[in-house]
């Protein structure tokens, strides 16, 4: 096992790859963080999330666009 898989460092995105993949703005997730949304923690001067923690805050705005409609 190598130390990046030890320490989970495969799945951490910064936001701008983040929001690449599930197709937002950075601007939006950061609003997300600030807002309690998307769990994320800040690195010097930029915020990394996890894709675990990326999945859940798509699944959550699934079920309340669906529970709107």
């Amino acid at each position: 096992m190598s130390r990046d898989e030890w320490l989970g460092l495969e799945e951490v995105l910064g936001l701008e790859e983040a929001a690449a993949m599930i197709g937002r703005s950075p601007v939006t997730l950061r609003w997300a963080i600030r807002h309690g949304s998307l769990r994320a923690k800040k690195v010097g001067r930029d915020w990394v999330t996890t894709v675990d923690e990326l999945a859940a805050y798509e699944a959550w705005r699934w079920l309340r666009r669906r529970r709107a409609s």
